[in-house]
């Protein structure tokens, strides 16, 4: 049975193309809208998942360094939060530290898009029955390669969405906010496995060819 016949690969293609109409929406929403509630009088509003804030008023009077050595289980507190930022003003939005900040946003969205496009047409190529060739395996690579970039993007735009809010003042919640993602992540794992299985695809390819010349 070739790969064009199958159910699952049908669906999985279906799936990719759900996803990747999900993202262009996604992004046409994030683009052409506030983003905030009108009543807040805001031209343009983002918000940042994963960030920790902790009050600022408030310390831990347990924690010291002798308990930090005599302490069998240790227990460091962490709240992690959504931060929604409103410009009020087009002076703001436009500042250098928000303009910097929505780039390295606006990059890790379009690092999410090219993994929905590179799925979106690996799984159309099956569907032709074009498995192994060339293409193919420099897509699997560079997917490998965005995966690892996606974390180090997701951390470079929170430190950038935070530096902005402390540089423009922005900060009237009485949190005190700090980055809460990492640039190396299980992400990032993915993506060098990905990248592996990418190379043995392109072994696999030049094999192909090879057999291909040799008949």
């Amino acid at each position: 049975m070739k790969l064009s016949e199958s159910r699952l690969i049908r669906n999985l293609d279906r799936f990719a193309t759900a996803a990747l109409i999900f993202y262009v929406i996604f992004i046409l929403v994030k683009v052409f809208s506030t983003s905030a509630p009108a009543l807040s009088k805001s031209v343009k509003g983002y918000d940042m998942y994963g960030v920790q804030v902790r009050v600022s008023d408030k310390s831990d009077p347990k924690a010291s360094l002798e308990d930090w050595f005599r302490n069998k289980v240790v227990v460091r507190k962490t709240n992690i939060g959504t931060v929604e930022v409103r410009f009020k003003t087009y002076s703001q939005l436009f500042s250098f530290p928000a303009i910097i900040f929505q780039i390295a946003q606006y990059l890790h969205w379009i690092c999410i898009g090219l993994l929905a496009l590179g799925t979106k047409y690996f799984f159309a190529s099956l569907r032709r029955d074009n498995v192994f060739t060339a293409k193919n395996g420099r897509i699997i690579i560079s997917m490998g390669f965005l995966l690892m970039l996606l974390p180090l993007l997701g951390w470079l735009a929170q430190e950038l969405f935070l530096n902005c809010i402390a540089t423009l003042n922005l900060n009237d919640s009485g949190y005190l906010l700090s980055n809460g993602r990492k640039f190396f992540d299980s992400t990032t794992l993915v993506g060098l496995v990905v990248i592996a299985l990418g190379l043995a695809f392109k072994v696999g390819v030049q094999i192909k060819q090879e057999n291909e010349a040799f008949v």
